[in-house]
């Protein structure tokens, strides 16, 4: 039994060894055979190679799409969330209480600002924005102790210098 024989019988760990780019040493050792012998097989069989590696590149691009999308949906879920925080409380609290003296009643109201409810709004926004690839990004070059941000708008571009 030759050596092209005994990767031949091996043929779908070696299809997935070289797909997954395993270096064709180990692959060898493996089998018990010739670098050379499984060189040889790899390149009689690329075309077959070429199209696994097609389809795992594509299922691996299907599954990062897949995690972008779940990753979406989760953000726009805690934003849904939010929003209905917002919506049947509002964005400040208010709060009152009675203090009594004697006969005297005084009525304290406290209004208070819900930044943090804001603020996890926002920051969901913004990792949605970043997922998708919508954040803006400035041309920014950093020289020595020198920052040039560079903004173009149209028809004018605006150099700010920083240093």
């Amino acid at each position: 039994m030759g050596n092209g024989h005994a990767v031949s019988l091996h043929r779908r760990e070696v299809v997935a060894w070289l797909t997954e780019g395993k270096p064709v040493a180990e692959i060898a050792r493996e089998l018990g055979v010739s670098y050379q012998a499984v060189y040889k097989w790899r390149d009689a069989h690329a075309a077959e190679l070429a199209v696994v590696s097609a389809k795992l590149d594509r299922k691996v691009e299907r599954h990062a799409i897949a995690h972008v999308d779940n990753r979406i949906a989760e953000l726009q879920h805690l934003f849904d969330l939010t929003r209905k925080e917002v919506d049947d409380y509002g964005i400040t609290v208010v709060e009152r209480r009675i203090e009594k003296d004697g006969e005297a009643e005084t009525i304290i109201e406290t209004r208070d600002y819900r930044k943090d409810l804001v603020h996890e709004a926002r920051g969901l926004l913004n990792d949605a924005a970043e997922q998708l690839g919508q954040k803006p990004k400035p041309d920014v070059h950093v020289q020595q102790n020198v920052m040039i941000i560079r903004q173009i708008r149209g028809d004018t571009d605006d150099v700010f210098v920083l240093g």
